[in-house]
């Protein structure tokens, strides 16, 4: 499970799902993102738009929909049978591949 709560978070998230997927093509991947994780591959199971937010009256205006993600993220987790991080690929795999 990729999460990310923002733009950047999402590009970066993206740029790993499609390194992961290279690395093992049949790796299932699921998250909390945007775009960019969603084009990558990754079953969304929620989009950050309309929960990223600033300031403190933002955050308690969107503090319900956050709590019900979180409890939505949290019962996927508790639900999947799948590895925190596919068998194939090992930190080894991911050294000898030249990439940090």
């Amino acid at each position: 499970m990729l999460s990310s709560g923002e733009a950047s978070g999402d590009l970066y998230a993206g740029a790993l799902a499609r390194e992961l997927r290279t690395l093992d093509p049949g790796i299932v991947l699921t998250g909390f993102g945007g775009e960019r994780m969603q084009q990558a591959g990754v079953d969304l199971i929620g989009d950050y738009h309309g929960i990223s937010v600033t300031g403190l009256v933002e955050v308690l205006r969107v503090l319900p929909r956050t709590w019900q993600m979180y409890r939505r993220l949290l019962a996927s987790a508790s639900a999947s049978s799948q590895t925190s991080l596919s068998p194939s690929i090992s930190r080894t795999s991911i050294s000898a591949s030249g990439r940090r």
